[in-house]
């Protein structure tokens, strides 16, 4: 074979193969400049899935060691995806909703949300759950093969949708492998936030205001948001793990060991100025404060990493037009070091 067929042939695999990886997503301009919203997952073998608001539809990417940044879901027009999170097969499970995204309830456009699985290699789509209401967070069981949920009354209760307020929160778990949808919980907050689970996947974590059990107009405004303890097996033993006369300013709950957990909280509350934040450590047996880890800062959806060693967040900064997010950062939690880590190209 002369030269020019060889030329010939290599030509055409590259644009083959290029074709191909268009198709899947694969390609991403070293130029192109991602910008995350906040929502995030790191696995064991330190890839990273993150959301990226294009226009009307968030969009899912995949960064790995080694490779490209790699497109692998977008969401419907007029969604949100949130929730992205890695599940023990390898597989990406994430949030679908229009919640939010509604200019006005109406009832015959009422919230959706989906949970939906994707292989980040093929993309190929399965959707486990497709519900009218607000699911909020989603948690995947390490232990089991449960899905955990933060979602409102009407996914299992559709009626509910036309309620005031429509939105009643509750826990939720779906089993993967019998597609069940199973109600955790019976309190009915108008809030709940920062879903996390214990090691053993027996207690659950979360942000609830000291209102939840007895909640009015008036006292929503003077509630505090707390930390509570769920059992997961007995929806009736809810116990508050901060200070219930202290008051606080708490934005995430993360669980780290058998006594601690790590939460970010305002430090500053009393004196005057702009809000200082920070994480904190909070002994849960002695329900009591402990070391600050002096990052200063707001940072979004801080969580433990897969091994137990580190601190993953996004940070994000003041803008003309609102805030940007900066990216993702790593907190080494025995070195008391911050690095970035990079998930564009």
């Amino acid at each position: 074979m002369n030269n020019k067929k060889w030329m010939l042939l290599i030509f055409s695999l590259i644009i083959s193969l290029t074709a191909t990886l268009l198709f899947t997503g694969e390609v991403i301009s070293s130029n192109a400049k991602l910008k995350p919203i906040g929502q995030f997952d790191r696995d064991h073998n330190k890839r990273v899935v993150f959301s990226v608001n294009e226009g009307d539809a968030d969009v899912l990417y995949l960064k790995e060691p080694g490779y490209d940044v790699r497109k692998i879901a977008e969401g419907e027009e007029g969604t949100r995806l949130r929730s992205p999170v890695f599940m023990e097969n390898g597989k990406v499970a994430y949030i679908q909703t229009n919640a939010n995204v509604l200019e006005e309830f109406q009832a015959e456009n009422r919230t959706e949300s989906m949970l939906i699985e994707v292989d980040p290699y093929s993309r190929k789509q399965i959707e486990l759950l497709a519900v009218n209401g607000e699911i909020t967070e989603l948690v995947v069981g390490q232990e089991t093969s449960e899905l955990y949920l933060i979602a409102s009354a009407a996914i299992t209760e559709p009626d509910r949708v036309s309620d005031d307020p429509p939105n009643q929160y509750d826990l939720y778990s779906y089993d993967l492998n019998s597609a069940n949808l199973e109600k955790l919980t019976e309190i009915d907050t108008y809030s709940m936030r920062s879903l996390v689970l214990d090691e053993e996947e027996s207690k659950a974590f979360v942000l609830m205001p000291d209102d939840y059990s007895n909640s009015s107009v008036d006292s929503m405004f003077e509630a505090t948001d707390r930390v509570y303890e769920i059992s997961l097996s007995d929806d009736e033993l809810i116990s508050v793990v901060t200070d219930q006369k202290e008051e606080m300013v708490l934005s995430d709950v993360m669980w780290f060991s058998d006594d601690q957990l790590i939460y970010q909280a305002v430090t500053n509350l009393h004196e005057g100025g702009n809000y200082m934040y920070d994480l904190i450590y909070f002994d849960t047996d002695l329900a009591k404060e402990g070391e600050a880890l002096g990052i200063n800062e707001a940072v979004l959806q801080p969580t433990v990493s897969r091994d137990g060693q580190s601190l993953l967040y996004m940070k994000e900064e003041s803008a003309f037009m609102g805030s940007r997010v900066l990216g993702l950062f790593e907190y080494q939690l025995e070195r008391g070091e911050e690095r970035q880590v990079y998930i564009d190209n």
